[in-house]
């Protein structure tokens, strides 16, 4: 909110791009849906890096990896942008220099998946360490309401790195 704040002024037109950005995240967490497209949520969770390029500036770099061709597929609603955000606040906040998130989706074998990788340094390490789990628990918790034992999601923790990984199956 300070960022859109502090736009009022100098950029009318970021201000405004940047409310519609955070309705749009609203929304989302205001919904009873279950599940929403891979695309729904790609789309949102663009709507959420809109917000934070605005804040971080080119401190944050995002590459995205998409196949596109899965964008109907779907996944439990607010799998990706809480991830992202995990990210971000674990990952890139605490670099001085910032640093780049990839976004990856792709078919293997009989499954979607999804993948979040960001760079850790000393400090993002110590906050990772203290950060409570409850985005990831609540993924989790979706995942297994929605297929069981057969979806995964899986962490790869190295001393550079953290990836999210969310292994769904499809139907």
């Amino acid at each position: 909110m300070n960022t859109i704040a502090s736009l009022v002024a100098i950029s009318p037109e970021k201000a405004e791009t940047a409310i519609e950005d955070l309705s749009d995240l609203f929304r989302a967490s205001l919904s009873d849906k279950n599940l929403n497209t891979l695309g729904n949520e790609i789309e949102l969770t663009e709507s959420y890096l809109n917000i934070e390029l605005l804040r971080m500036g080119s401190r944050l770099k995002v590459l995205w990896n998409i196949d596109n061709s899965l964008n109907n597929i779907q996944i439990p609603a607010l799998s990706l942008q809480p991830l992202v955000e995990n990210a971000i606040y674990h990952g890139i906040e605490p670099l001085t220099e910032g640093g780049k998130i990839h976004i990856s989706t792709l078919k293997e074998g009989k499954h979607l998946v999804i993948s979040i990788k960001n760079p850790l340094g000393k400090l993002s390490r110590k906050l990772h360490q203290k950060g409570n789990q409850i985005a990831q628990n609540n993924i989790r918790q979706r995942m297994n309401l929605v297929y069981g034992n057969t979806a995964e999601f899986i962490i790869n923790d190295t001393k550079e790195t953290y990836t999210a990984v969310l292994k769904i199956p499809l139907n």
